[in-house]
């Protein structure tokens, strides 16, 4: 009688052994795939973060582009005022 409770312990132990060694692996390769989730999350995160300052770059060079056409353009209505203005004294003086 002792023996078999010893056996039956000794199986329970072993079960519980068992078990333990399950959870201790499904704990490694839940932690395996976290670390792969992470580590796909940090490189998307990088190159996001390249791309939006690729994309910086080129908005401050198309903004200073337009800030140059923006001054060909006021300096070519000036032109055409003063045009203006000094086509409209001729002709007023030629009345």
């Amino acid at each position: 009688i002792v023996l078999q409770s010893q056996r039956s312990n000794w199986r329970k132990r072993k079960q519980e052994r068992s078990r333990w060694e399950v959870l201790q692996q499904e704990q490694r390769l839940m932690e395996e795939k976290n670390k792969r989730k992470r580590a796909l999350l940090a490189k998307a995160i990088a190159e996001r973060s390249k791309r939006t300052q690729a994309e910086t770059i080129k908005l401050k060079r198309i903004q200073k582009q337009l800030q140059a056409l923006d001054d060909m353009v006021s300096a070519d209505i000036g032109i055409l005022r003063n045009r203006i203005d000094q086509a409209s004294m001729e002709y007023s003086c030629a009345r």
